[in-house]
């Protein structure tokens, strides 16, 4: 299994008790469907690279990072041959001026009817309104509650688990959303001032991926979103990419198998060394935690 690295990369640290997290999205009817690649241009308001490869996809969902939260785009099929496109903003850390925010949004909102139809081949793109709503997070993660926030392990963390019945999970998080990435299935949490994503590469498989974006949330030895690259290279050792997505990359070492870091850097993979092409800047946007092959069990 390769790393998922199609998800947001945003660096948030945030050490507060209690997180608020906004978001805003809208529905859009297509007479035709569009490519993921001019679904996350459009929405961006700008060119997005490398372009996808292939041709048009009925249903797909793409998230992609801006600012201080993340869009998610999903695109589905209905049975007129129309599709439905779906955009939300999330943001993983509270909004300083909320009526700003509002205002970004509204604006992406509405310059997208033309660009789906004229850039993307939409052909009459029919918006809904935009809807708004707040989230609240404390230590609690799927009706588990922490004194303090739980580490990140090779195979969990918290109540989620590597291996574990992933609908069991789903019914532990009654706020989770459902979701899907790259053909893989689950569920995404806001908890901890960032976000988890528990992923299946079949509807009724065990967890294979947990994903963690921002927040809070560190390893028994202090590793976390936004820690240096030069101090995770001291504490673990020597790094190696292992896989790279436009801007996107995971990279791992031989002293923690099956957790992988994640960065975000233009032209890292087109180095030989990854000593040499990180530098003091770089830190932490993230982690994967992937399910060996010989499977991991829930404890």
């Amino acid at each position: 299994m390769g790393l998922r690295l199609s998800l947001p990369l945003g660096v948030v640290v945030i050490s507060s008790a209690c997180f608020h997290h906004w978001q805003a999205g809208s529905k859009f009817d297509l007479e035709a469907p569009v490519t993921p690649y001019c679904a996350r241009t459009v929405v961006l308001g700008r060119r997005v690279d490398p372009p996808d490869l292939g041709g048009i996809y009925a249903g797909f969902s793409v998230v992609v990072a801006e600012g201080m939260g993340y869009w998610e785009v999903e695109q589905r099929p209905r049975a007129d041959s129309t599709v439905e496109l779906k955009v939300t903003y999330i943001t993983t850390r509270s909004p300083l001026n909320p009526d700003s925010l509002h205002q970004f949004a509204e604006r992406r909102f509405a310059s997208l009817p033309p660009a789906l139809s004229d850039e993307c081949g939409a052909r009459f793109a029919t918006p809904a309104a935009m809807r708004e709503s707040w989230f609240a997070g404390t230590h609690e993660l799927c009706g588990h509650y922490y004194a303090r926030a739980p580490r990140i392990d090779p195979d969990r963390v918290g109540p989620l688990s590597l291996g574990a019945d992933r609908a069991r999970l789903r019914r532990l998080c009654p706020d989770a959303r459902d979701t899907t990435v790259v053909g893989s299935v689950g569920f995404r949490v806001l908890a901890f001032g960032g976000v988890i994503e528990v992923l299946s590469d079949s509807v009724g498989g065990p967890v294979d991926v947990i994903r963690i974006l921002g927040g809070s949330l560190r390893t028994v030895d202090g590793i976390g979103v936004g820690t240096p690259v030069k101090e995770l290279e001291r504490t673990w050792g020597s790094l190696q990419v292992n896989n790279c997505e436009g801007v996107a990359h995971g990279a791992a070492t031989a002293t923690h198998p099956g957790i992988y870091v994640l960065f975000r850097r233009d032209n890292l993979c087109s180095h030989p060394s990854v000593a040499a092409a990180y530098s003091d800047t770089l830190r932490i946007a993230g982690f994967e935690l992937l399910r060996t092959p010989q499977g991991i069990t829930d404890r």
